[in-house]
Formats: C-alpha cells, structure tokens, sequence
C-alpha cells in the first residue's frame, strides 16, 4: 500500500519539483545561556536591538515586573521585527509607536508565574498572556515549538535562554495582538490565505498553489470562508523527492493537481479542530454542493490520546491547529502528510 500511495502522490511531481528549492532548514540551536534579567538578555545579545529599544521606553515600574522574573517570555530577534515594521511605516515611525503600543507587545509576549522549558511543552496548548484576555497558541511539532497569534505564526529558534528565575524563548517572528493592533492602527499583515501559509513557512506549498490562476486567486482572497489542511514544509518537500522520479505532465497532471488540491479544502465553513474531531467525516472538495452526498470527498476522522487524525486513501495527523486567516472565517491546520481522498484515488485510476 505504501508503494501505491507513493505512485498518487507522484502525480503531482512536474508541477512541484521547482518549488522545492524554496524549503528552508532551521539553524542549529545554541547552546542556552543564562542572564541576571530581561534588560541583561537584551543589553547582551546583538540581535536583540529592536527589544532592547522598546525595554528601555519602559518606566521602572513595568520593568520591575520583569525583575526576579519566573515566567516565560517569547523574544523576537531584529530580523523578525524588520520583516513587520513596514505594518508601522519603517522601523522609526515604529519606534514613535506609543509606549503603551509597545507595552502591549512586551505583555503579549510574556506569561508571568509559569516557567515552560521546551521540555515541558507538549501538544496544543492555550496560554493567556500578561495582557489580559489574549492568547496565544503554543505546539510541539515536528518541527519544533511554534507559537501562533492571530496574525502571526512565530517558531523557537533558541530555546530555553534562562531569564532570571525564568526562561526567555528566541523567535523569529513578532506576535501580534489581534485587538490592539487592528483596532488603533488599522492594519491587517495576515488578512489572505497567502500570507498565512508563508507565515507558517510553508513556501513550498505557497509556491506551488501560485502556480495556476485559481491558486493565486485563492491565496489572495481576503474573503474567503473554509478550511484548509496545509501540509508542513518538511513534508512537502519529502513528498516532491518521491514525485521527482516520475514524468507525468500535461493535461493529466493538471487534472491530478486540482483534484488533489481540493482534498485539502473545505469551502463550506471555517471548522476548528474541537468540531472536526466530534464528527465521523470530514467533507472536502471543490464543490460544496457535493459535501454529504455520495458523489462527496471525505477523510475519516480519528481523534484519540495520540492526536487528531484525517485517514483516506493518505493519512495525516494535525500538528498545529486553529490558525485564524484574517478575522477568523477561514482557519488553517497544519498536517503532516500530503492528503488524497479515496474519492480522488478511485477517480484516478490509482
């Protein structure tokens, strides 16, 4: 069986050989260090400027909140914050940015009272942040320790960099609040599909759906409603090794592509994963008319102690959940393998 999946997924190999050029490695971690405070982590680290800026508007009164410091505290580097400060308009009209503005994020960032190692990270987890009434998603993936905000998918570069009492974890994206920063400043970085999937750094897969006119159109739309399974890079990539060896194209692969992109779709509503697990099935495809009905797409839903699972003809298991694509009407779950459907197989002759 495993053969003959491989041979599915080779249908998809012309279209995708060029992407994957665009998979990227993590760096390998430091070795963790230890600092005195959070003002002592940023005076020290050369790639910490951007943090050490916004520490030093704090008043004293903030930042003793962070001295003898026993929480968690998600660092961006410099370069995480150069990918977003074009939202303010370049990075000293973001410096101009309130006090209070930049008080938000350090809070964001920040769970005080609870010390979380890497090792101590398991699965899914909903954590509230120190500003109050936000959260922020935290995962162990197979591709390590992602941390997820409504407008921004950050990954741990650097782990466990001992804080004080506490623990100060290195990411390479900025979190961003999704009621501060909407409401005051009236900006949306991650409104479209598109800019979600590049912010989980899945290129491959963005690459490869921009490749067609209705791919592109459905990675821009700001308005779309649905789900959608996204495969991770690493198992993207893995996927277009196997389909190197074969030399389909033309109009079958075309064919092939679109309804293999469909069994990743769900166009119908945003589903969450609670709701997803709570039910047998889970309907896919292009056309929504067909969802329930015997001409349908569907997967098999398992969900048990060891996660939640999609099984047709290919299996994958969700590693990152509820990724919200704009106001939430479209949400993203990452998944392990690239999905076809009984349906698709049987359709193509597999």
């Amino acid at each position: 069986m495993a053969s003959r999946s491989f041979v599915a997924v080779a249908l998809l190999a012309v279209l995708f050989i060029g992407a994957a050029q665009a998979a990227t490695r993590a760096p390998p971690p430091r070795k963790p260090s230890s600092y005195s405070s959070l003002e002592d982590l940023v005076s020290k680290r050369k790639d910490l400027s951007i943090a050490k800026f916004i520490a030093s508007q704090m008043p004293e009164w903030f930042l003793d909140m962070y001295d003898n410091f026993n929480g968690t505290i998600a660092v961006p580097t410099d370069a995480a914050f150069e990918m977003y400060v074009d939202i303010w308009g370049g990075l000293e009209a973001f410096k101009d940015l309130p006090d209070r503005y930049l008080a938000y994020l350090m809070l964001y960032h920040t769970t005080f009272d609870l010390t979380a190692y890497s090792k101590d990270i398991k699965g899914v987890n909903h954590v509230e942040t120190g500003l109050p009434g936000y959260k922020i998603t935290v995962a162990k993936t197979s591709q390590g320790v992602a941390v997820a905000s409504p407008h921004t998918i950050a990954r741990v570069i650097e782990a466990d960099v001992k804080v004080g009492k506490g623990v100060a974890h290195i990411v390479d994206r900025v979190l961003i609040p999704f009621e501060p920063a909407t409401a005051e400043y009236n900006f949306s970085p991650y409104a479209s599909l598109g800019d979600v999937i590049k912010a989980v750094g899945a290129n491959s897969v963005y690459t490869a759906m921009a490749e067609s006119e209705e791919g592109q159109a459905i990675l821009d739309s700001t308005e779309l409603v649905g789900t959608f399974a996204l495969p991770t890079e690493e198992a993207f990539t893995a996927f277009v090794e196997e389909v190197k060896k074969t030399n389909v194209s033309g109009p079958a692969l075309e064919y092939a592509v679109n309804m293999i992109l469909g069994d990743h779709l769900n166009l119908a509503r945003a589903f969450d994963s609670e709701t997803i697990a709570s039910v047998k099935e889970a309907p896919v495809g292009w056309n929504v008319t067909a969802y329930g009905t015997p001409e349908g797409h569907f997967f098999n839903v398992v969900a048990n102690t060891t996660g939640l699972y999609l099984q047709g003809f290919t299996s994958a298991k969700v590693v990152l959940p509820d990724l919200p694509v704009g106001e939430g009407k479209f949400l993203i779950h990452v998944v392990d393998e690239v999905l076809i459907s009984k349906q698709t197989a049987k359709a193509l002759g597999l």
